[in-house]
């Protein structure tokens, strides 16, 4: 009987109790619950900072279309192009009249003449780049080249007129001065009236006549007067003439102060916006060539223009990434300068977007914008655009100026770039 119960009891399966949940399973389940609530809120932190980053690229793309959007309700709404096909007689009118607006130059080579069109593009290589340049705006440059020449010779001509005749003005009145100096230690201060007269274009006898009456008047009051009296008048005099050399000496000394202030501040703009001496000099010339006064362009506008300068090559880089035809339209580009430019952190990646964002928005003027670009691209592609130059690239052009940077950086720096 016990060999049964035994034989019973190890053939059979044996059930496991169950497992008993211990004060650290629950703190894994806590921590696995905490764990995944992190990673959610983690998730959703980033999405908001991505959120964050692109809505003012948003808002600026927004922005850029209401004010085309505005400025095509003043100028009036465009005609919309016909959709579909033409009739056949009206096809051929409106070929004929598209050919009628294409205007040409009348060329030339060796007996052939020929007509060249306007928007007709020539490949051309500078500084190692091929850009692509109109015929129209290749002639109209060599004209104003020759212009510019042939103004610049008259200039020319008349400064150095002007630079002889100063010359030798300046060498009559050193010589004129000389002699009087000359004179007056010989003891023969008549003969230096004389000289003086004629230097202010009067008589020298007139003019002697009415010196030596002046001072017989003044004689005679000063033959009354005590030595004391002597004294104290040639005493105030010297004191006025003192007074009067102070006031001069105070005033340079003012004036140099400011000129060291002024340096301070442009080395010390410089050191925080990682500008070289050149590039500061550059922006400064590109300032004034702009229109700027002196006064005007101050070391910080000088630095403000140097941002715009970047600013505005990134928005062309950004422009010829998404489609070069766009930088004919002015309006577009100066609203997308004017709407980016005060992020300096921008990058051309950045203001691609923005230029994406605003062609992808459902509006009359965006389509007029497209539409537009889409012509350029058949009639020859883009104008060639001047943009704005770098300093850097205007270094080699510009004629460096001793005196102007001795104002921004002083003598030694003018001796130490030489």
């Amino acid at each position: 009987m016990e060999q049964a119960n035994t034989s019973g009891a190890s053939s059979s399966v044996v059930t496991p109790l169950p497992k008993t949940t211990t004060a650290d399973d629950l703190l894994a389940m806590y921590d696995a619950e905490v764990s995944d609530e992190a990673k959610e809120v983690d998730g959703e932190a980033a999405k908001q900072a991505k959120i964050a980053e692109e809505l003012p690229k948003k808002i600026a793309a927004n922005n850029i279309a209401k004010k085309l959007e505005a400025k095509s309700e003043d100028s009036g709404a465009e005609l919309e192009e016909p959709k579909g096909d033409l009739p056949e007689g009206e096809k051929g009118e409106a070929e004929d009249e598209a050919e009628e607006d294409i205007k040409a130059y009348k060329a030339k080579f060796e007996d052939e003449e020929f007509e060249v069109p306007e928007d007709a593009v020539i490949p051309a290589e500078l500084n190692g780049k091929t850009i692509n340049v109109k015929v129209k705006d290749a002639v109209q440059a060599l004209v104003n080249q020759e212009k510019w020449n042939r103004e610049l010779d008259r200039r020319l001509s008349v400064v150095s007129d002007r630079e002889k005749r100063f010359g030798k003005e300046r060498d009559d009145i050193q010589n004129r001065l000389k002699q009087v100096v000359e004179l007056a230690q010989q003891g023969d201060h008549v003969m230096g009236i004389r000289v003086l007269a004629e230097m202010a274009g009067k008589d020298p006898v007139e003019y002697e006549k009415e010196v030596l009456g002046t001072l017989d008047k003044l004689m005679n009051v000063y033959s009354t007067m005590t030595e004391d009296q002597k004294a104290a008048y040639f005493a105030s005099r010297k004191a006025e003439y003192l007074e009067k050399k102070l006031k001069e000496r105070d005033s340079e000394v003012q004036f140099s102060a400011s000129k060291e202030q002024l340096r301070a501040e442009v080395d010390s703009l410089r050191k925080e916006h990682k500008l070289s001496e050149e590039e500061f000099m550059g922006y400064y010339k590109e300032l004034i060539q702009l229109g700027f006064t002196p006064q005007e362009a101050t070391p910080n506008a000088v630095v403000e223009h140097h941002y715009l300068s970047k600013h505005v090559q990134k928005v062309g880089q950004a422009i010829s990434k998404v489609n070069k035809a766009l930088a004919q339209n002015s309006d577009f580009v100066n609203d997308l300068i004017a709407e980016t430019k005060s992020n300096r952190d921008y990058t051309v990646e950045d203001i691609e977007k923005i230029i994406r964002d605003v062609l992808s928005i459902d509006s009359k003027s965006i389509e007029n914008l497209n539409r537009k670009v889409q012509k350029a691209q058949v009639h020859g592609g883009p104008r060639a655009q001047s943009g704005q130059a770098s300093s850097e690239k205007k270094q080699a052009e510009v004629r460096e100026d001793d005196e102007l940077y001795e104002h921004f950086f002083g003598k030694a720096k003018v001796s130490a770039r030489r």
